[in-house]
């Protein structure tokens, strides 16, 4: 599929290349954004339609102010969905990269609107460095959990083989 971001284009549905009497042309289906409906975006279900509403934003966008509201909309829109935090997560980062605030007033606006809601639970984001860190964290916990466990059954297995042995003991008669 290709997803036609311009208006040229619209019509052409297949890439065609021929070399030395040889030719190949594959056929797609395309997408074109523009004619895609905002308020359709918006209110869908579906994660993609969130993400194609936030690329023509981006699209849109001339200015730092309007990457900002744009954002701003969006993350609002995110925090309404039911979806899973780890969904939340991927999709916020998109919805960051493909808007590109450069504004380092405006962003750190953005920021701190991002951190209440988060704070308020309607959206959870983690920065990817310590997104790693909270996974490496969760990794070493359940490995150690596991040896701890594994430690326990061992403990176990012995006082089990022990019980047993001195059940089968005979007294010794005198």
């Amino acid at each position: 599929m290709a997803i036609i971001t311009s208006g040229h284009r619209k019509e052409e549905r297949f890439y065609s290349h021929s070399h030395f009497g040889t030719e190949i042309v594959y056929r797609y289906n395309n997408l074109i954004l523009a004619d895609l409906e905002d308020e359709e975006l918006q209110i869908s279900d579906n994660p993609i339609d969130l993400a194609f509403y936030a690329a023509k934003c981006a699209l849109r966008a001339k200015e730092e102010m309007q990457k900002f509201k744009y954002l701003r909309t969006l993350l609002e829109l995110l925090a309404e969905r039911g979806w899973s935090r780890e969904d939340k997560w991927d999709l916020l980062l998109f919805l960051e990269r493909i808007i590109d605030l450069r504004d380092m007033e405006l962003e750190m606006k953005y920021i701190e609107y991002r951190n209440q809601l988060n704070k308020e639970g309607k959206i959870m984001y983690i920065p990817l460095g310590e997104r790693e860190l909270a996974r490496e964290i969760e990794q070493r916990g359940m490995e150690k959990g596991m040896e701890k466990k594994a430690k326990e059954m061992a403990k176990t297995f012995w006082q089990t083989v022990y019980l047993l042995i001195s059940s089968l003991k005979a007294p010794v008669c005198q």
